[in-house]
């Protein structure tokens, strides 16, 4: 997380055909997350990881996923299809001891 975050945008886990190498957050085709963001930023560019990262430095926003290991129900993308085998509590630990991160009473779920 980028020091100084204090927004945070907290995923579950990588659908399918997401996160192959070099891939980072987001990164199945079908995805639309960098296409929004994109339009939120049209003066950065957004190709890279390294893009990416940047982005995120100076707009200070972490990202993170929930769980490290999970198993499909199905064969699609939903969450509540996955079983969860081993929670990201590094990440977690992190984002709760970072006083810094708005805290806002109703998260916007995508």
């Amino acid at each position: 997380m980028p020091t100084g975050a204090t927004l945070l945008i907290l995923g579950s886990f990588p659908g399918k055909g997401a996160n192959k190498e070099g891939d980072w957050y987001y990164s199945a085709k079908r995805n639309q997350f960098w296409k929004i963001l994109s339009g939120v930023y049209p003066n950065e560019t957004l190709k890279t990881i390294e893009d990416k990262k940047k982005l995120f430095e100076k707009a200070g926003i972490g990202i993170a996923d929930l769980f490290l290991k999970v198993q499909r129900k199905r064969a699609g993308n939903l969450d509540k299809d996955l079983i969860i085998i081993k929670d990201n509590q590094e990440a977690i630990l992190e984002i709760m001891e970072n006083p810094q991160i708005k805290k806002s009473p109703s998260p916007v779920i995508l």
